[in-house]
């Protein structure tokens, strides 16, 4: 195991002993391995987020160009509506199931209706 010394003012050092003492570490630095890991765990949730956010994104964009294009179905009714997705999602949970030909469980559309 590697060391590393740091220097901290006397509130902080004040500070993290308080944090050591109340919450049951055992020293110092368990207290800092704990912080660094919770900030490991909160940065790589962070990349997550950001990646499912330009996903969503590049998502949206395709249904807009879709819709633009005049790749879209209008329905008579909500019912219609729901009874196509739920259509559409079990092929997607079948293909998924038995691991589709292309690979991904995606579909060929973009995600609008044609």
């Amino acid at each position: 195991m590697a060391t590393m010394n740091i220097s901290l003012p006397d509130n902080l050092k004040s500070y993290v002993d308080s944090r050591v003492s109340k919450d049951g570490y055992g020293t110092a630095s368990e207290y800092f391995r704990e912080l660094i890991r919770q900030d490991q765990q909160r940065r790589e949730r962070e990349q997550a987020e950001r990646e499912q956010l330009e996903k969503l994104r590049e998502e949206v964009q395709a249904g807009l160009n879709a819709l633009r294009e005049g790749r879209f179905k209008e329905y008579a009714s909500a019912e219609e509506l729901v009874d196509d997705v739920v259509i559409e999602g079990t092929k997607r949970l079948a293909r998924s199931k038995n691991g589709s030909k292309r690979g991904n469980g995606k579909s060929k559309r973009s995600g609008s209706r044609q």
